[in-house]
């Protein structure tokens, strides 16, 4: 049975039952129980409004609770809304059920209402990524054992295990313990005391600023967390050609600098010129569009974005510059807000033609027939009622114009080469998977592949269609 006990400045005001009928009193009874005061160290939805450098991606404002019997089996659960830095640590008891019994396992999930639409267990399972998961096992002398457990950001994504075939339960404690004992990380408390959260005080939620110098034509993208994935698009990649934007994965980011525009025709010509790379190889036209790239003394293009390029050139250019491809991560966290969750760029109103260069096949879906490639960054400053092509932080052509080649090797949300919890900036590496990742819209993109989360394998050749930009450290090596 769960008893809810209410706090108010630190000290106990009441304490209420919580069975199957609701009852007060002034004080808790004096029988043997837990009261478990729970802290999360996480930003709360409160204080996005008040610390504009807290990632609302790591934010939580709820608590699910779970009584645990033999092997895990959920004798009663409930949901604890949690919103306001007042709400926490939040507390309640727990009485034992049964006489002897003075062992207590209990689940506790911190988790975002937006992230995470159910508690019901379907849901929590496919979204355990993004769920910080703690188990605790308490042994309960007589009268009120006091316990504080606090939910760490760096648990995020971490799952608990239970114990079978003699193989003790794990659950994550914090940073250094990730399979930890459930029985760790618990502080005795005395009831009486004030207490006072930890909620916002994550570090790697805490918006990061560059601190290196600016490369020529980059813009910074402070490090936080974001979530990468979008729930509602999950059925739109076939499995060939893209992977669905699914399960949710948690990720935090280093800053960096990320090219403002498209690698341009320009910017590879001086390259070349200089001798810092080969000139790229010749490619045939593909079926939308002319290969922008004339030769190394045509400077007809030079304000077009570079396309018709493989993985390989385009890194090989990145690194001349002194850079590398992007991550998917790095590309979803600028594209998406930094942890705001935009389905576009600019945030969530559909496009409309003069926003970006996308819909070029019109025969098959009628979305712009008359787009074609543009001058990068061009629709930054087009004459549109709509929204335009541009990040919160001013980086253009993320939604449209080219698809632009990732570091990663193309592989599912769940796959082995992504890691298990959130980590500091993840990439799928696995050189054993031959197929390269695209991220963006383009020009002939129709409308639904505009959406930030999505990504797909274009194929190793060439393409009319594909472009790329660089990324740089942000910060001192």
């Amino acid at each position: 049975m769960i008893s809810s006990v209410v706090v108010r400045s630190g000290r106990i005001a009441a304490a209420c039952t919580l069975g199957l009928a609701l009852s007060c009193a002034e004080r808790a009874e004096p029988r043997a129980q837990l009261l478990l005061f729970v802290d999360t160290d996480t930003p709360l939805f409160a204080q996005l409004d008040t610390q504009s450098q807290a990632s609302r991606a790591a934010a939580i404002d709820m608590l699910h609770v779970e009584i645990l019997g033999v092997n895990g089996a959920v004798l009663e659960s409930r949901d604890i809304v949690a919103l306001n830095v007042s709400d926490w640590p939040i507390s309640f008891g727990v009485v034992p059920s049964g006489g002897d019994a003075r062992h207590l396992s209990i689940r506790l999930r911190g988790l975002s209402s937006g992230h995470v639409p159910s508690t019901d267990a379907q849901t929590l399972a496919a979204s355990a990524n993004v769920i910080i998961d703690r188990l605790v096992e308490v042994d309960v002398g007589s009268g009120v054992t006091a316990r504080r457990v606090t939910l760490r950001g760096d648990c995020m994504g971490v799952r608990t295990t239970f114990a079978t075939f003699g193989v003790p339960a794990t659950t994550c404690v914090d940073a250094a313990q990730r399979h930890g004992s459930p029985s760790e990380g618990l502080a005795s408390v005395d009831v009486d005391e004030p207490r006072a959260t930890l909620a916002g005080s994550w570090a790697l939620a805490i918006e990061a600023p560059c601190t290196a110098p600016a490369p020529e034509g980059a813009v910074c993208i402070p490090g936080g967390v974001s979530v990468l994935g979008e729930l509602s698009l999950a059925g739109f990649s076939d499995g060939l050609t893209g992977w669905d934007p699914v399960p949710l994965r948690p990720a935090a980011l280093s800053p960096f600098y990320l090219d403002r525009v498209e690698i341009t025709v320009g910017r590879v010509r001086g390259l070349v010129k200089a001798q810092r790379v080969d000139p790229p190889p010749a490619s045939a036209p593909g079926p939308f569009g002319e290969c922008q790239w004339l030769g190394e003394d045509d400077a007809k293009n030079d304000a077009m974005p570079m396309n018709c390029v493989s993985q390989k050139v385009a890194e090989s250019v990145c690194s001349a510059l002194g850079g590398t491809l992007p991550s998917e991560a790095q590309w979803e966290h600028a594209a998406r807000g930094r942890g705001e969750g935009n389905r576009y760029p600019w945030g969530s109103m559909e496009p409309e033609c003069c926003s970006a260069a996308f819909g070029a096949t019109s025969a098959t879906y009628g979305d712009c027939p008359d787009a074609t490639i543009a001058a990068a960054g061009v629709h930054t400053n087009s004459p549109c009622e709509g929204p335009h092509d541009v990040s919160r932080d001013g980086v253009a052509d993320l939604a449209g114009n080219l698809s632009e080649w990732m570091r990663d090797a193309f592989a599912p949300y769940d796959a082995p080469c992504w890691p298990e919890g959130i980590t500091l900036d993840p990439r799928c590496a696995d050189p054993t998977l031959a197929s390269e990742v695209s991220r963006g819209g383009d020009f002939a993109s129709p409308v639904w592949q505009l959406a930030a989360s999505l990504r797909f394998t274009p194929g190793s050749l060439p393409r009319a269609t594909q472009g790329f930009r660089c990324a740089y450290p942000g910060s001192p090596p």
